[in-house]
């Protein structure tokens, strides 16, 4: 049996009556045909069939479009609303330009600025107190206000001068404490805690480039035998957990089948948090927390210690007027 008759047998009986048994043949060969042309008629009207739905539905369309455009009454009237909104929105800007131009004027009044410098001198934010009073002597150099103003200004000048002077004598203190690093040709100081061992692991250090504020920097460090390829680090402390995630992660073969992984990153104000409830904490735990395994070590006192230092040199650099570079460093 050819591949022809198997496959007609697969599909049925029905498949193999025109095959070719003698007597009878003409008979089937008639059947066929009339099933034939009845296929035929039927695949016509089919055909009608979805002519005409398709007719149908064309002429449904084209009657939905043409009722959803509007008359030319509605149009008329879209276009004299949206001329209206328009004009209403032209109307709210110009309110709104007026009323800042009323809340500037309140707010630079001489009455104001003088009230609002007093406020930052009694709570002894005087850099704000010199601005607003130096702002008012521009606004309203003759008004009563300034006279006042006057008076103030030559005290708070004082304050904030006395305020620089003793911030440089405690600026250099501290920094004899520090490890001090200085790249000429970049243009750019180190300053981090002089204690080596405390800064192995966790190491809070300051970035200063020449005539730019300094940076407050933090690098985590991972040594053991074998690698985590770090996917965040855990700091748990008795108030809070933080996670951080990788940003600057290398690693380092350092020999003797011993590895380091290390993170390197700016401080935000989170993670300036963060140092600050390490520091405080009598507890803390960094984990280490890799691909498939983790490490966890106890911060140690000596590291909050070298923390607090570092923090502490950063905010008398923030606050002094003085350019760090220029204070005398000794190399360790």
């Amino acid at each position: 049996m050819d591949r022809t008759e198997n496959r007609y047998h697969r599909v049925g009986d029905r498949n193999i009556v025109g095959t070719d048994r003698g007597h009878g043949s003409g008979r089937v060969r008639a059947k066929q045909g009339y099933r034939q042309r009845k296929r035929g008629r039927f695949a016509e009207q089919g055909m009608m069939r979805h002519m005409r739905s398709f007719f149908t539905l064309l002429l449904i369309t084209l009657v939905f479009l043409c009722g959803c455009r509007p008359s030319g009454q509605a149009s008329r009237t879209l276009a004299r609303k949206n001329k209206d909104l328009r004009e209403d929105v032209r109307s709210l800007e110009e309110e709104n330009v007026l009323l800042k131009k009323e809340l500037e004027k309140v707010k630079y009044s001489a009455k104001s600025l003088l009230e609002e410098a007093i406020e930052f001198y009694e709570s002894e934010d005087h850099e704000g107190a010199k601005k607003n009073l130096e702002i008012l002597l521009v606004k309203h150099p003759l008004s009563k206000e300034a006279k006042r103003g006057k008076e103030i200004l030559v005290r708070v000048k004082t304050l904030i001068e006395q305020r620089s002077v003793q911030n440089r004598v405690e600026l250099g203190k501290a920094l004899e404490s520090m490890e001090i690093a200085r790249d000429e040709i970049e243009g750019v100081t180190w300053y981090e805690d002089g204690d080596a061992v405390a800064r192995q692991f966790i190491n809070l250090y300051i970035e200063k480039k020449d005539a730019e504020k300094p940076e407050l920097r933090l690098e985590l460090r991972y040594i053991g035998n074998d690698w985590l390829f770090i996917e965040s680090y855990v700091v748990w402390t008795d108030k809070e957990r933080f996670v951080l995630e990788p940003v600057d992660v290398k690693r380092e073969a350092l020999g003797g089948g011993v590895v380091a992984e290390l993170d390197n990153r700016p401080v935000t104000a989170q993670i300036e948090e963060m140092v600050r409830q390490i520091i405080s904490s009598p507890e803390t735990v960094l984990r280490y927390r890799g691909k498939r395994a983790f490490a966890d070590r106890t911060i140690t006192g000596e590291e909050k210690a070298a923390m607090r230092n570092v923090l502490d040199v950063y905010n008398l650099m923030k606050n002094s007027a003085v350019d760090t570079v220029d204070i005398p460093k000794t190399l360790k």
